[in-house]
């Protein structure tokens, strides 16, 4: 099997496991904002914002620790072995869950907050979860793991339907449809995993030899999820606090249409990361990065601009009228998108030179923009000036990347920017008009200049995905 069909076989398989998630909660819409207020769904949001948070961190997220040290084993001799990997990362994590568990106690007894027991549930199956997930992908099996994702989908979905429309539940939906969701998966990952069914880890005899290095390599990884929450979930806390959780609910339900962007982006990035770390050893590597880059610069700038009229198009037939506020902050929330997605390819072009600073760095000075603009916007243009922040801070993170990159010789096309930016402004325009119409224009024309300007490239890459 050629390369190219290699990566588009492993991004299909990704895609399948993580991407379908974005897209069936973006179907969902017009189920939970017909039957859950704004208030409830923004104060569940709020609230799993803070869970996603503090799993990841107090477990140090040891998931990608344990891939590294198992993948280890089959590249080089170790003094350990698999079962030792996994019962040192299964430990971890189950010191993070306790402490967890224990930080919701005491905070339930000095403030109680709504869903105590459901909230420790939505961390603890996430925390399993994630290294269930793993531990599969560590082994390669990757239809295990993209089915995992299928079955915890759809289990979420019907969970959800059935608690809203047989129950009558709110907030407390969200929750229990989160939880079914990982819980289905982690079920699914065991039987096949067998980790428990096979003891194949031991908690009595755990290597503190290996625990040490693993907890070292991991600890920037808890502090990197610190950064990405406070760049990307935290504005959801500061929202909640100056403006209500219903202000929240609408912030959440502009972003869910995203999900067909990111996801689409997801593919691309995970075939990126291959490419990126299979040049280890050729000579004119700025190049490759350069090709790549005008390739993926190209992608990513369309699906962004094309996503407006899209939006504009399907909004009224998935989102209820309670929720319509949503769809003015649309256009300069949606704005950070292209940016965000291009930064990310940037990130890993950084750590295929083995430079894993310089990205943690671009995200600081993206946080302080985003974080300082938020706290001085939000009073005076309320949930406009969350989309605004967000932009700001995305943008300041491209352009902090792209000087950086300049030392690898890598092209930051400003004037590509420019006109994107132009045509972004163009598109808004008409997207705020409301007029159906124009919103189908702008979606040809976008579709025809991407034909125009990318077929070929196109055309090429099916052809040597097709070749046997």
């Amino acid at each position: 099997m050629n390369k190219a069909k290699t990566m588009f076989n492993s991004s299909v398989v990704y895609f399948i496991g993580r991407g379908l998630s974005g897209i069936v909660s973006m179907l969902m819409l017009p189920i939970y904002t017909e039957k859950i207020s704004p208030e409830q769904y923004g104060y569940y949001e709020t609230i799993n914002s803070v869970v996603i948070f503090l799993i990841p961190v107090l477990c140090i997220e040891v998931w990608t620790g344990m891939l590294k040290y198992v993948l280890n084993l089959q590249s080089s001799k170790c003094d350990y072995t698999q079962k030792d990997a996994y019962s040192v990362s299964f430990a971890i994590l189950n010191l993070g869950c306790l402490f967890f568990v224990v930080g919701c106690a005491v905070l339930y007894l000095i403030s109680p907050f709504n869903y105590f027991w459901l909230v420790l549930l939505s961390g603890i199956s996430l925390a399993y979860s994630c290294i269930e997930g793993y531990v599969a992908r560590s082994e390669s099996k990757n239809a295990t793991y993209a089915a995992s994702g299928i079955i915890g989908t759809v289990v979420n979905a019907l969970s959800g339907i059935l608690c809203v429309y047989a129950f009558a539940m709110q907030a407390e939906a969200l929750f229990i449809a989160y939880i079914a969701g990982n819980t289905a998966q982690v079920i699914w990952l065991e039987l096949n995993n067998k980790i428990f069914l096979k003891k194949r880890i031991n908690f009595f005899k755990i290597d503190t030899r290996l625990m040490k290095p693993m907890v070292i390599f991991c600890i920037p990884l808890g502090i990197n999820s610190i950064v990405y929450y406070l760049m990307n979930n935290f504005n959801k806390v500061i929202i909640s606090l100056s403006l209500g959780d219903g202000s929240v609910g609408i912030f959440t339900v502009a972003g869910k249409f995203m999900a067909i962007a990111t996801s689409i982006a997801a593919v691309i990035q995970y075939a990126w990361v291959e490419l990126t770390f299979s040049l280890g050893e050729e000579d004119d590597k700025s190049k490759t990065y350069n090709t790549a880059m005008n390739i993926v610069t190209n992608l990513s700038l369309f699906l962004v601009l094309g996503m407006l009229p899209l939006i504009h198009l399907l909004f009224p037939y998935l989102i209820e009228s309670s929720y319509n506020e949503s769809f003015d902050l649309i256009p300069i929330y949606y704005f950070s998108l292209g940016f965000t997605i291009i930064s990310g390819f940037l990130t890993n072009i950084l750590r295929a030179e083995n430079d894993t600073r310089t990205g943690l760095y671009a995200r600081l000075v993206a946080c302080a923009f985003s974080l300082g603009s938020l706290v001085a916007l939000i009073p005076i243009i309320g949930l406009q000036g969350v989309g605004v922040s967000i932009s700001l801070g995305a943008l300041s993170e491209y352009i902090f990347l792209s000087i950086v990159l300049r030392k690898h010789k890598i092209r930051g096309y400003p004037v590509r920017i420019l006109i994107f930016t132009a045509s972004y402004l163009a598109v808004s325009i008409a997207f705020y008009s409301k007029t159906v119409l124009y919103s189908l224009i702008c979606l040809l024309i976008i579709c025809i200049a991407f034909i125009l300007l990318n077929g070929k490239m196109l055309l090429g890459m099916a052809k040597r995905i097709l070749k046997k």
